[in-house]
Order: C-alpha cells, then sequence, then structure tokens
C-alpha cells in the first residue's frame, strides 16, 4: 500500500469512528434536548472552568455566532450560566444541571473508549499514546 493510501485509509477509520462516537453521544443527550456540539462546550468548560466567550472560542476553535448560539442553548436549559456583570467581560461556567450532562457525556465516551481498546494490545496502546503526545 502506498504512503496516501495508508493515510486515506487511516483518515476514513478514524472518520467512522468518530461519527459512531457522535452518533452515540447524540443518542444520550436526547433527553435533555443537546447535541455533541453543544458537548463540546460543555466539555472545556468542564476543562478549563470559567471562560470568556473569546477563550472559549479559541478553545474549541469554532466561530463566533457557533458559539454564541450553542451559550444560548446551554443557558436556556441552565447547563451554564454568566458570571459576571461586564457585557464584554463575563465569563461562561458549566452549572450543578451542566457537571450531570458532563457526567453522562463522560461515561459515553468511557464505555465507547473501552469498547475500541479490547482490540487493541498493550504495545500498541503505548505507541498509540506516543503518537497522540507528539501530536498535541
Amino acid at each position: 500500500m502506498t504512503n496516501s493510501k495508508k493515510i486515506c485509509a487511516i483518515f476514513l477509520v478514524y472518520r467512522r469512528k468518530f461519527k459512531q462516537l457522535n452518533e452515540e453521544i447524540n443518542l444520550a443527550l436526547k433527553p435533555y434536548k443537546i447535541t455533541v456540539q453543544h458537548a463540546v462546550y460543555l466539555i472545556a468548560l468542564k476543562a478549563q472552568g470559567a471562560l470568556t466567550i473569546k477563550d472559549l472560542n479559541a478553545y474549541v476553535d469554532n466561530d463566533k455566532a457557533i458559539t454564541t448560539r450553542v451559550i444560548k442553548t446551554l443557558k436556556r436549559h441552565d447547563y451554564v450560566e454568566k458570571i459576571g456583570s461586564k457585557i464584554k467581560k463575563y465569563k461562561i461556567a458549566i452549572t450543578a444541571d451542566g457537571e450531570k450532562v458532563f457526567k453522562v457525556i463522560l461515561n459515553v465516551i468511557n464505555k465507547f473508549k473501552k469498547s475500541q481498546l479490547n482490540v487493541i494490545t498493550q504495545e500498541e496502546l503505548t505507541l498509540l499514546a506516543g503518537i497522540a503526545e507528539k501530536l498535541n
């Protein structure tokens, strides 16, 4: 297999697995009336703590319009809240209800990871971890 064929094969496997994970997250989030797109922001806020819209945008690498719409939806469901009163300097923080939804997301990710790791040897996992670290 040529190098470009290998790269294409790897990309397609990654895409299928990512799509499968997204579908599982969406299914788990259906009762909460949000999607994987919203989950990204809850994960970011859990990882980084309260962030300004600008910093949240940068962290999740989305444009301002998408972030604004997502935050509006998350606020409507009480999964996030504004902290501070200055119009452009307030921060967005995850709420107690948002924490509960985050745990649902984390549970789906952990189950997915566990199911996928059953077919990977410890040596392959160590190699994968090294590669992932280099990509970061």
